[in-house]
């Protein structure tokens, strides 16, 4: 991995905690990506970074767990930075921030949540759901509220969730062109990376069974290519 040789903050107004990390920097912080002194120097400059984010102490981090995990958010924030198609060398202010103060740590922290509750059942056979278990749950109340009054179903099915990215650019762009306000290309990408995990966890699902209580009978599914055309 190549680390970036000028400074990951570009802004000295999001890093408050230079002076209370520096000397633990200097003595416990290593790596095993940087080889130079300024590649070193870049790494702890986004360590400085990662420890004033907000959610630091919300998540039980510290400045020595980062320390010792350094290695863990480089190549995470690699890992972004491939999935958004972005330069990590020249991440703006904003998506450093959405990258190493959201993101990752809070992956990290659901992360380590797992991991707990995996080794609560490692002598126990099947480890019961942490996550899904509660969301499945909640979302049995839509099925009291809307779809038990629904007696036929249409589902459009799309061969690939992530084409959605398109789908709504094209409206956006449609918005910037007629003079009203329309997310940038950056901004579409953000939005939609969102709820994009939740098509991945259901779609398959839904265009197997249909929605919860679907009649097979009343049940059609349609399913269309990237440009909205339908797949005979």
């Amino acid at each position: 991995m190549q680390i970036t040789r000028c400074s990951w903050i570009q802004d000295s107004s999001m890093n408050q905690n230079q002076t209370s990390h520096t000397q633990w920097t200097k003595g416990r912080l290593h790596s095993a990506f940087p080889t130079t002194p300024a590649e070193v120097s870049s790494v702890e400059d986004l360590f400085e970074f990662i420890c004033s984010g907000p959610l630091i102490s919300k998540l039980g981090l510290s400045p020595e767990k980062i320390g010792d995990s350094i290695d863990k958010w480089l190549s995470y924030g690699l890992q972004l930075c491939q999935l958004f198609e972005l330069n990590q060398l020249y991440l703006t202010v904003p998506q450093k921030a959405r990258f190493y103060h959201y993101y990752i740590p809070v992956f990290l922290w659901c992360e380590e949540k797992i991991a707990n509750h995996v080794a609560q059942f490692k002598d126990k056979g099947d480890i019961p759901p942490l996550v899904l278990e509660i969301v499945n749950k909640n979302l049995e109340a839509y099925y009291d509220a809307w779809d038990k009054f629904v007696k036929a179903w249409v589902v459009i099915k799309i061969q690939d969730p992530s084409c959605v990215y398109q789908w709504r650019l094209q409206a956006e762009i449609a918005m910037r062109e007629a003079g009203k306000p329309g997310m940038t290309d950056e901004e579409v990408k953000d939005f939609v990376s969102r709820y994009l995990p939740a098509y991945n966890a259901y779609l398959p699902t839904l265009y197997t069974e249909g929605p919860s209580g679907s009649d097979p009978e009343n049940l059609l599914v349609i399913e269309i290519d990237e440009g909205r055309n339908p797949i005979l």
